[in-house]
């Protein structure tokens, strides 16, 4: 299934429906997998020397190509409690390695110090930084965010994201709260 051997004993031993587990499965492969997948294929790309190479723009292909149905899965995940608990505990590795790949540890309101997502649409305009790349970053971007949670209440979350406010001054504000 893909999952390690003490996660398939803690959802062996969950009082979950089998189509529960069953998705549970699937969509953490799934994760695992594309993630996986857009991980290597930022590290190819960060080695090649010429952006505008054929294996360049192949590496760039492939991480904006494996990053949806890592943000399909993250929002799956993310709308069941139970799901998201499993997937994602606090000492897990899922949600890290997301937002390295996003931000390479950098927090969002800040320009990244090292090789991600990010980055590259900034370095490479021409094959990273297409409108749908940039959709696409930032689709995952949102579906981080909402997995890894904020600690407020859906309702202080929704005022928050309602006002005018820059993503510095919300981080704040979530920080104090």
């Amino acid at each position: 299934s893909g999952l390690s051997p003490e996660e398939e004993a803690r959802l062996k031993a969950k009082n979950w429906s089998e189509a529960k587990k069953k998705a549970y499965r699937d969509l953490t492969g799934q994760l695992d997998r594309n993630l996986y997948k857009a991980e290597s294929s930022l590290g190819a790309r960060k080695d090649a020397k010429d952006a505008n190479s054929p294996d360049a723009k192949e590496k760039c292909k492939e991480l904006f190509g494996a990053s949806p149905p890592v943000t399909d899965a993250l929002e799956k995940l993310g709308a069941d409690e139970d799901l998201k608990n499993e997937a994602f505990p606090p000492n897990g590795a899922r949600l890290p390695r997301i937002k390295k790949l996003l931000t390479a540890d950098s927090s969002f309101d800040e320009e990244p110090k090292d090789w991600c997502m990010r980055q590259l649409i900034v370095k490479d305009p021409v094959n990273a930084g297409t409108p749908e790349n940039v959709d696409v970053a930032e689709k995952l971007t949102d579906a981080y965010l909402a997995a890894a949670g904020s600690g407020l209440s859906p309702e202080e979350e929704a005022r928050l994201k309602a006002k005018n406010w820059s993503e510095a001054k919300k981080k704040a504000y979530r920080d104090l709260t």
